[in-house]
């Protein structure tokens, strides 16, 4: 079966490019390493020709079998775009313990849209212009614009590997952390999301065991400092 043509859109930060592009068929890649990360995203898509078209994010690996593994869910007409679920890559020990969900799972508008790599309806976002999380969370904003138009998102299984460390883990918490109260424009109590946070990490030993309590909360951790020094910057 012949793979559909599409557009493939890069956010990065230093013109890197992710792995197992040649199992695509590509019309046009289309790199932008602008900041902030929303218009990066914003300026990409002003430039997709394509009815379909993919983010992949220059830290994912995808093979053969990612593509048809997202388009299969695109026929539908109800749905809007499809987000694959990654394996983690990059943490040593703690690799081989990363629970992998084989789940399909709607995304409601309380939740996160993930673009680091996803398959989207071109004509539901070229009008996008991102209205909150320019420097991080333009995911969430991008599948909420998505959602406005009647369509459905979800999250499917995929072969995508994100290759990301604990310090580029780090980093994004601390980005999250900072950002986390002006993306959400009060929708969510910032004591709750420390709350949650706090207790989040021993949820996860009791369900999945200590190696994921280990990478739980030190992600967590940095999330709260960076929420902590938004705080104090104020």
């Amino acid at each position: 079966m012949s793979m559909e043509k599409i557009d493939v859109c890069i956010a990065t930060k230093d013109n890197k490019l992710p792995k197992g592009l040649e199992y695509l068929s590509i019309n046009q890649l289309i790199v932008e390493n602008i900041k902030p990360i929303g218009l990066a995203r914003q300026k990409c898509i002003s430039k997709v020709k394509t009815s379909l078209f993919a983010f992949i994010d220059d830290d994912i690996t995808i093979d053969k079998y990612w593509f048809n593994m997202l388009y299969q869910f695109m026929d539908n007409q109800g749905i809007g775009a499809i987000c694959g679920k990654e394996r983690v890559k990059g943490l040593g020990v703690l690799d081989k313990y990363q629970t992998y969900d084989i789940l399909i799972t709607e995304i409601t508008k309380k939740g996160r849209f993930n673009t680091s790599n996803c398959l989207i309806k071109t004509e539901l976002v070229k009008d996008w212009i991102p209205t909150f999380g320019m420097n991080c969370y333009e995911d969430f904003d991008l599948g909420a614009h998505i959602l406005s138009k009647g369509k459905k998102l979800y999250s499917v299984p995929s072969t995508a590997i994100h290759n990301k460390d604990f310090s580029s883990f780090k980093r994004s918490a601390l980005w999250q952390g900072y950002e986390y109260k002006d993306a959400h424009k009060g929708k969510y109590k910032t004591t709750k999301q420390y709350i949650k946070k706090v207790y989040q990490p021993f949820y996860y030993l009791l369900m999945r065991g200590f190696p994921t309590f280990i990478y739980c909360i030190y992600v967590n951790f940095w999330f709260i400092i960076g929420m902590v020094k938004r705080e104090l910057k104020r």
